[in-house]
């Protein structure tokens, strides 16, 4: 790993209106550099049920990268996708697998910004990455009652449609292993947008309390991607699965109300 990290940070703590702005970045360079000699590659990253491997720990290429076929367009003639012969054989097979997206970022950030105007105070915090990708799987053409992901329906080919960017209805079970399914997975979610009000020390004196803070915050509400899936932060603890998206709950919203009391 190489790469470059890049704080900065601004505070304004006197007066009535105080704020502190912060942000915060860091570049990324994933590659494996040494593998055993007597090993090509090793596969992990697989589907419970089925014996596919999806990613792979190869020298000279990022950590469990997905490995799969790479596809050019889609035939208009039969609205299959055109998979790409790597090693020009004329045979279409694991031999055919090749490089197709990686999960690791190449740059991560995030920001804060606190305020403060007297009784009132607001707080929020972003963070994001950008260059990642992640892989569908949660889609299975074998099972008629699984779910089916929308992009797959939206422009698909039909004989109306023969110009479509996703292959026909009941197409070959390699696309579920290319390209097709590997999708940008980049975001940028604001983790917390909270403002509060702490009730003044007149009243406070009144009550008998040290202090009393009412507030209001939204937490991973805000969610900005392309990606198509339930969530851009798919993926596992297990490394091998990294970015794999294999339909897992999203982040939840929340939307939270409280109140601090001190005696």
């Amino acid at each position: 790993n190489r790469g470059f990290e890049f704080e900065l940070e601004y505070r304004k703590l006197t007066g009535d209106f105080t704020y502190s702005i912060s942000g915060n970045f860091a570049t990324l360079h994933n590659e494996v550099t040494y593998l055993n000699p007597t090993i090509q590659r090793i596969s992990g990253g697989e589907t419970s049920g089925a014996a596919t491997f999806y990613t792979a720990f190869e020298e000279g290429l990022p950590v469990w990268y997905f490995r799969g076929y790479q596809t050019d367009g889609i035939d208009d003639a039969t609205g299959q996708p055109v998979f790409v012969d790597q090693n020009d054989d004329l045979i279409i097979n694991e031999n055919d697998k090749t490089y197709i997206g990686s999960a690791i970022p190449n740059l991560t950030y995030g920001g804060n910004i606190s305020l403060s105007y007297k009784g009132f105070d607001f707080i929020a915090t972003l963070q994001g990455q950008a260059g990642s990708e992640n892989m569908i799987l949660w889609m299975r053409n074998d099972l008629p009652g699984s779910n089916i992901p929308q992009f797959l329906y939206d422009d698909r080919w039909t004989s109306e449609n023969t110009d479509g960017s996703r292959p026909k209805a009941g197409f070959d079970p390699k696309t579920l292993t290319s390209d097709q399914m590997v999708f940008n997975g980049s975001y940028m979610r604001i983790k917390q947008l909270q403002i509060g009000y702490n009730l003044p020390g007149e009243l406070l004196n009144r009550i008998k309390l040290k202090s009393v803070r009412v507030y209001v915050s939204l937490e991973d509400y805000f969610t900005f991607t392309s990606y198509p899936g339930m969530d851009p932060e798919a993926g596992s603890v297990i490394n091998s699965n990294l970015g794999l998206d294999k339909g897992m709950y999203p982040v939840t919203k929340k939307a939270l109300f409280g109140i601090s009391v001190s005696l």
